[in-house]
């Protein structure tokens, strides 16, 4: 559930984000395509249609996160 506006006031409406395409970058399998849709009682109205044709990563300075250790092991 999320608020909209509706006739001058904020109301409650349910809302989804389903994804509806993957694609591959740098070996990651990642949604490269997606949607915000208002489920209203007329119907649904879907409010932006999102497609991703290029990724980037920023690593910063930090350097690499190590991955988490197995469940069970220390690290």
């Amino acid at each position: 559930m999320r608020y909209r506006m509706a006739g001058g006031r904020q109301v409650l409406t349910a809302w989804s984000t389903p994804v509806t395409a993957y694609g591959e970058f740098e070996g990651l399998k990642l949604p490269t395509g997606g949607k915000a849709v208002w489920k209203l009682p007329d119907g649904d109205l879907d409010y932006i249609d999102v497609t991703i044709t290029e990724l980037r990563y920023d690593a910063g300075t930090a350097g690499p996160v190590p991955a988490p250790a197995p469940e069970g092991e220390a690290r």
